[in-house]
């Protein structure tokens, strides 16, 4: 505890100094300096043993901007690592040759490895070869044809994925069109997709009125696909009467905020709320839509009920635009700046009162 308190003393005591705290090495790493104190312009040379890579610049130094210093290596742990020897050969059909893979320095050590593959010329025989995995020895013979023995058993990567099938992409069939109506869907006609029909012209509706949204459903053992939850035949988009309407919106509660909608309140009428310059709406949701579906309760077969898909926003005499995070801040920046004068008081004194009308209007809606 108490050495721990030191270190910790040290290090702010030479941060308060403008030095750098001594780099933090990973084992193996053999690092000497030319100064015993990390100061501006100290040189450390970072080396590591033979048979070992350094993972990081030879060379790093201490540099200083006022009291923030730091070593130019950045602030990763360089490292010693070993390096492995591999069979391979690229895309572009390369003659076979030896290039660096991982390392795996104890596993090598411990199991007595030599990290080297043997290679017959240049044929795709392999001798001895160390697995990334387990890094034991095993002799295996690579086959020119592509069976499912040779790909478990061989490491050649391009015989490996010379024939691998593609994957099939399962796909509902595509939905019909519908008059007078538009498609709109998650994902296409591909798996697990939602898709809905919605009416284009104004003040209609799909009759009969589906319960829930088309979604497409694949079996990936029979490979066959199909919708569920399918519309019925008979289904159209049909006017609604002006009488059934949605009930009327919450008009915006302050000057910076508007509410549009594409047709008032009858059927698929869309409702947004949209903000002023450095405002934003204080609550989630932007737009609501009117849905008319007939009422099934109703003895009068022309009979709809109309309601908006999110009937709490429509009433909600909280939901308007406010300030946006920083706006005030930046009011009171340019007051301050224009407070200052630039030789034009009456210019100045006009627009630092319209700037604190701005920062009044702006804090009822905090």
């Amino acid at each position: 505890m108490i050495s721990s308190i030191i270190a910790s003393a040290i290090t702010l005591s030479e941060a308060k100094k403008g030095r750098c705290n001594w780099p933090i090495l990973a084992p193996k790493v053999e690092m000497s300096c030319d100064s015993n104190k990390p100061k501006q312009g100290t040189v450390c040379n970072l080396s590591c043993p033979e048979g070992f890579k350094l993972a990081a610049p030879a060379e790093t130094t201490c540099e200083c901007r006022g009291s923030n210093c730091d070593w130019t290596h950045g602030k990763y742990r360089p490292s010693c690592i070993t390096i492995v020897q591999g069979w391979g050969r690229d895309k572009a059909e390369k003659k076979p040759g030896f290039r660096e893979l991982s390392s795996f320095a104890n596993q090598i050590k411990e199991l007595e490895l030599p990290p080297i593959v043997e290679m017959n010329g240049n044929s795709k025989s392999i001798f001895t070869t160390i697995r990334p995995k387990t890094l034991r020895p095993k002799t295996t013979t690579t086959m020119q044809t592509t069976t499912p023995e040779s790909l478990n058993g061989g490491r050649n990567f391009d015989e490996e994925h010379e024939n691998v099938p593609e994957i099939e992409i399962l796909t509902c069939p595509e939905l019909p069109p519908m008059d007078e109506a538009v498609l709109k869907c998650s994902n296409g006609n591909f798996d697990n997709s939602k898709c809905q029909y919605r009416c284009s012209s104004p003040g209609s509706t799909l009759e009969p009125h589906p319960r829930r949204s088309l979604r497409c459903q694949c079996d990936a053992n029979t490979k066959s696909c199909a919708w569920q939850n399918k519309l019925a035949e008979s289904t159209l988009c049909k006017r609604v009467p002006s009488v059934y309407q949605c009930s009327e919106v919450m008009p915006a509660q302050n000057n910076h905020t508007q509410v549009e909608c594409t047709n008032g309140a009858l059927a698929g009428s869309v409702c947004t709320w949209k903000c002023d310059n450095f405002y934003k709406l204080n609550k989630k949701g932007k737009s609501i839509r009117c849905k008319c579906k007939r009422d099934k309760v109703s003895e009068d077969p022309t009979d709809f009920t109309c309601k908006w898909n999110n009937e709490v926003s429509a009433k909600d005499e909280s939901r308007f635009c406010a300030p946006k995070g920083g706006y005030l801040k930046n009011l009171r920046k340019q007051v301050n700046s224009l407070g200052r004068g630039d030789g034009n008081e009456e210019k100045n004194e006009e627009a630092i009162n319209d700037l604190k009308e701005k920062i009044e209007e702006a804090k009822k809606w905090m």
